[in-house]
């Protein structure tokens, strides 16, 4: 038998098997488990992060034109500014807790190095964030809150942190 002649009955055994009695089944049967299968692997991808991490979040930066993940920090920020509109010395204390943990998290997410807040904002230069002086300020604001029970915070000195904790957000693409 020719190779050529060969190659032609196996195709079209292939392409136009007969389909009589126990293949027609086989082949209902295997496009039954076909089915099954396809719907169970679309189903995994949607439950699973991996398809959102491959798609999803490109996705979303490229038509919001913001890294995935920051709106958040906006969110965040607006509880910050209402705790600062409430007229209570113990909401201002929680406004610069909450506007010096978003700093924190912001700053480890750069991975700027260090373990401490004061440990990062001592290795930034001044160049490169120009109200680093502002932010540490600020920060020794939080500090002194969470350390010294009876520290008292008024509104200016809240609104002066917040204010620079803004400026540092702002400049920095997280607001």
């Amino acid at each position: 038998m020719e190779m050529g002649n060969l190659k032609e009955i196996i195709m079209t055994y292939l392409l136009s098997p007969p389909m009589t009695g126990w293949l027609f089944n086989l082949r209902f049967v295997f496009i039954i488990i076909s089915s099954i299968f396809l719907v169970g692997l679309v189903l995994f991808l949607l439950k699973n992060n991996w398809l959102k991490r491959l798609f999803i979040e490109d996705w979303i930066e490229f038509f919001t034109w913001q890294a995935y993940g920051i709106n958040p920090a906006d969110r965040i920020w607006k509880k910050v500014k209402k705790r600062l509109s409430s007229g209570q010395e113990p909401e201002y204390k929680l406004a610069v807790i909450e506007a010096d943990k978003l700093l924190t998290g912001m700053l480890k997410k750069m991975e700027y190095g260090g373990k401490e807040v004061n440990e990062i904002l001592n290795k930034l230069s001044a160049a490169v964030f120009p109200y680093l002086e502002e932010i540490k300020w600020a920060h020794n604001i939080h500090q002194s809150i969470i350390h010294d029970p009876d520290f008292r915070l008024s509104l200016d000195d809240a609104k002066k942190a917040i204010a620079a904790y803004e400026k540092f957000f702002v400049d920095s693409e997280v607001l």
